[in-house]
């Protein structure tokens, strides 16, 4: 038994559908610090899919730490302009792709904490798409990225933050 795809390829062809046809990668090594109350851009990249049926799989990797205790942080991701991947509304609560706020703790800045998350999005265009993070705090203070919120001795880290953006053939 042979099984079609609608490209005209096949299994026992080796057909395209769901290969990785390309890979775009931005890691940053600074440290990026905000305390605004408004969303502002951490990181971005752009890629250019090959065909408009093509998914693109966006795998973000942040260590980020406060510059104190008890705050309120918010992520979204964000694809030409628009945000992407939010929550529902839900009253008051924060609409956001991640939820990166940090109750009390009394080892304030030492450990930088770490935020994962990939999604997998249609982005229907042979354009340059743009995607970035987009970070808010609700209840003052500072949000600093790539490092711990002091760097005052040896214990403390500086590391990446990346972003990569995979085109997938659609399947």
């Amino acid at each position: 038994m042979t099984i079609n795809f609608g490209d005209g390829t096949s299994i026992a062809s080796g057909g395209s559908l769901g290969k990785v046809l390309q890979v775009v990668s931005e890691h940053s090594t600074g440290k990026f610090t905000t305390s605004s109350s408004s969303y502002t851009d951490v990181q971005s990249k752009a890629i250019t899919p090959s065909s408009s049926s093509s998914k693109v799989l966006v795998q973000v990797y942040h260590s980020y730490d406060f510059t104190d205790n008890n705050r309120f942080c918010f992520l979204r991701l964000n694809r030409n302009g628009s945000d992407i991947a939010i929550g529902d509304t839900e009253g008051p609560a924060q609409r956001c792709t991640v939820d990166i706020s940090r109750g009390h703790s009394h080892n304030d800045s030492v450990v930088a904490f770490c935020m994962m998350f990939q999604f997998l999005d249609s982005p229907n265009s042979t354009s340059s798409v743009t995607y970035k993070t987009r970070v808010k705090l609700t209840a003052g203070g500072t949000a600093i990225f790539g490092r711990t919120g002091n760097v005052n001795d040896g214990n403390r880290s500086s590391t990446i933050f990346q972003m990569t953006l995979t085109e997938i053939a659609a399947w």
